[in-house]
């Protein structure tokens, strides 16, 4: 009887405990001031897409395991089609868990070279 209650306090105390969620909730902000036809990002390997980004409005969040500050993305505009191709950089932090608001801007706003950038 002393066991069965023992074994019944332990299982009460495991499951008070609240386990960190893990994963990253990741949404993109549309900072430039053109309208994305289509977003595309690609976090870890996984391709996401959203279609509509307004200028100034965010997309819908997503979970990834983890991710940095940037990652590939390529949004196509009434003008054109603009690329963010990063490359890593030493240092960076890698987040697991909570989250994070990618904004995309492209640069320059006019001309012939525009590419999207992030900050």
């Amino acid at each position: 009887m002393r066991q069965i209650v023992c074994f019944i306090v332990f299982i009460l105390l495991l499951c008070g405990f609240d386990k960190k969620p893990q994963g990253v909730y990741v949404n993109f902000k549309n900072s430039s001031r053109e309208d994305f036809k289509s977003l595309h990002v690609k976090i870890s390997g996984k391709d996401y897409f959203f279609n509509e980004v307004r200028s100034g409005k965010l997309t819908k969040p997503i979970k990834v395991e983890k991710t940095y500050r940037y990652c590939f993305a390529e949004a196509i505009t009434q003008k054109d089609t603009v690329i963010l191709q990063p490359f890593d950089f030493v240092g960076e932090t890698l987040f697991t868990s909570g989250k994070l608001t990618m904004e995309f801007y492209i640069f320059p706003e006019e001309g012939q070279e525009r590419t999207l950038r992030v900050r």
